[in-house]
């Protein structure tokens, strides 16, 4: 049996199910905007992390790690898109529903991000210091995001009725006896492809809105928002976000010169 052989070949099969995303594509515009604001997103994480680290403390360490997660999740999401792996793509959606809600309540509560902070800060070096540790608080304070979670889906009920659209979307791939979709990978849809797309913009809007909010008591905030601010009027032109992301869109940080 030849291996690598076999392998090599079933590789270059792989990497040709996949789209180009030209002007005459008809989900170009949506993919272009997703990366724009994927690299924005990206870019400003760094400079923030470089440029005002020193304003970077406790109340903000989990929503900065978190937004950095979803930046990997939008990557995985669009390459997952473009090789027509749409299964994987939702998997991803569900992923950023859930990193979008969790950085949102953590800005809202920013005490109870810090005090979480620290106290896994306090059984790391514990853990260090004792291998044979089993940390119940870092295990506690997993079951503590679950919980912000569950909260923050309950509140988007008035949104979506009985959070059936959203619950749908966001498990749409998560478990293997969900088999809508099935046999779609490797083929092209166009409808499929729009609609993971359309979610990643919201997630994108989402977490930009997020990152901002977050450092909006630091002198970074002016940067970022004025970074972000050119991203939600292109994309504005292409997407109309869902109704979840109104209220944030129209909070008056977004809306000053």
């Amino acid at each position: 049996m030849d291996i690598a052989g076999e392998a090599q070949t079933y590789e270059r099969e792989l990497l040709q199910q996949r789209e180009e995303y030209t002007p005459e594509h008809p989900n170009s515009e949506l993919a272009h905007h997703l990366l724009t604001g994927i690299s924005r997103l990206d870019a400003v994480v760094s400079e923030m992390n470089q440029r005002y680290s020193s304003y970077i403390d406790s109340r903000h360490e989990f929503q900065d790690i978190f937004v950095i997660k979803g930046v990997n999740a939008l990557e995985s999401l669009y390459l997952s898109v473009k090789h027509r792996r749409y299964d994987s793509a939702y998997r991803d959606v569900r992923y950023l529903i859930e990193t979008y809600l969790l950085v949102k309540h953590l800005n809202e509560h920013k005490i109870k991000a810090s005090r979480i902070h620290f106290r896994q800060m306090a059984e790391v070096q514990e853990e260090v210091e004792n291998l044979s540790l089993l940390s119940r608080h870092r295990v506690a304070s997993v079951d503590e995001f679950y919980d912000m979670i569950r909260e923050e889906k309950q509140n988007y009920k008035e949104f979506d009725d009985g959070l059936q659209t959203f619950n749908f979307l966001s498990n749409r791939s998560a478990h293997p006896h969900r088999i809508a979709g099935a046999r779609l990978d490797g083929d092209h849809v166009v409808d499929e492809e729009q609609q993971a797309f359309e979610w990643a913009l919201d997630m994108v809007i989402g977490l930009c809105m997020e990152y901002a909010k977050l450092y909006a008591d630091t002198p970074a905030f002016e940067v970022i928002r004025e970074s972000f601010k050119p991203l939600f009027e292109a994309i504005d032109e292409v997407h109309e976000p869902q109704s979840f992301l109104e209220l944030s869109l129209s909070d008056p940080i977004f809306a000053g010169e």
